[in-house]
């Protein structure tokens, strides 16, 4: 029993896409719960080859293979009619999400959904997949018997991805924990995806509790492959942390002024002489006056006033553009020297 290719792809799409939404899953066969998927030890792998959709689930102590050929979703279930090996007749097997307690049932799955789709936006290209997730006890105590954490897995070719995410409310021990449980989820999955590695791992913090982990990062030895992310509700996305503007309430980046077609007279002169002495610096005018830079860096304004003290030293042009004395003349012609070596 083989299926037309496009529709061996949209029922592979459909599995993982119901077991990537899914915190816990339990998968039932004959009417009993042949194993359950709950980010402890346990996960699956979805393959799509000719015509043939075939799923592998494992846990502790158990696994089982099964050829999909058909699915139907209801309300927290996906109904699968799927083949043993060498049977002929598929037979009903059932993957059911896991109840959570009551009390965060539902802002749990709207969370892990609204993480989901960001994540997906963030990592264009990239698909969700079933989780192979790690048991991690240590210094995560279970709150309410729930996993403190939320772990999200993406594959893009032969490479994998992986994010971890605190929901809403989780304590700062919880919060600063979720690196070391990325870590050490990162360094177990390539044996238990085929050898295939971790090209990037991903951070979804909540608001005002980014700061120790924001510190943390840059002094790792994989800290260009982690991203720190906060979740915008809001807008739907994601929105980069970098431990070089935590804090800021805000950035801006301002256009440079165009460079400046004709100069005052005196300013001229400053910068013929400036020009000599520094044959790579540039000249731009503004509103605020004219300024000098070497290598986008402004090292000399003729702005009057506090706007002055904004650039290393100032210059003040003289009649004809001369500069009397001139105090800069030595540390341009050695700024200059140092650039070129």
């Amino acid at each position: 029993m083989y299926l037309a290719p496009d529709k061996a792809e949209a029922l592979a799409a459909r599995l993982r896409t119901f077991l990537a939404a899914q915190p816990r899953v339990r998968v039932v066969e004959n009417e009993e719960v042949q194993l359950a998927l709950d980010g402890q030890l346990g996960g699956c792998q979805i393959a799509c080859e000719g015509g043939k959709v075939v799923v592998h689930f494992w846990a502790p102590g158990r696994s089982l293979v099964r050829r999909v050929v058909e699915a139907r979703e209801t309300k927290g279930a996906l109904h699968l009619q799927a083949l043993r090996f060498g049977q002929r007749e598929p037979a009903p097997l059932r993957l059911e999400s896991a109840a959570l307690p009551p009390a965060s049932r539902r802002g749990r799955r709207e969370f892990r959904s609204r993480v989901l789709a960001a994540i997906a936006r963030e990592w264009a290209g990239w698909r969700p997949s079933p989780l192979v997730a790690l048991e991690l006890t240590s210094g995560l105590a279970r709150e309410q018997g729930e996993q403190p954490l939320e772990f999200f897995l993406f594959r893009h070719r032969h490479s994998i991805a992986a994010a971890v995410a605190p929901p809403p409310g989780r304590s700062q021990a919880v919060v600063d924990g979720a690196l070391i449980a990325l870590l050490l989820w990162a360094d177990r999955l390539p044996s238990q995806c085929e050898g295939v590695p971790v090209s990037h791992m991903m951070l979804v913090l909540p608001e005002g509790q980014c700061g120790p982990t924001l510190g943390r990062v840059p002094v790792l030895r994989d800290a260009e492959r982690i991203s720190v992310y906060q979740l915008d509700d809001a807008a739907g996305h994601l929105r980069p942390l970098s431990p070089l503007t935590d804090g800021n309430l805000e950035s801006v980046l301002r256009a440079a002024p165009a460079a400046a077609r004709t100069l005052p007279a005196a300013a001229e002169g400053l910068w013929n002489q400036i020009r000599r002495l520094c044959p790579r610096a540039t000249v731009t005018q503004g509103g605020d006056g004219v300024a000098f830079h070497l290598h986008g860096l402004t090292f000399a304004r003729t702005a009057r006033g506090p706007e002055a003290m904004i650039a290393s030293f100032y210059l003040r042009p003289g009649p004809g553009g001369a500069c009397p004395g001139l105090g800069g003349r030595d540390a341009l012609a050695a700024l200059d020297a140092g650039t070129h070596g």
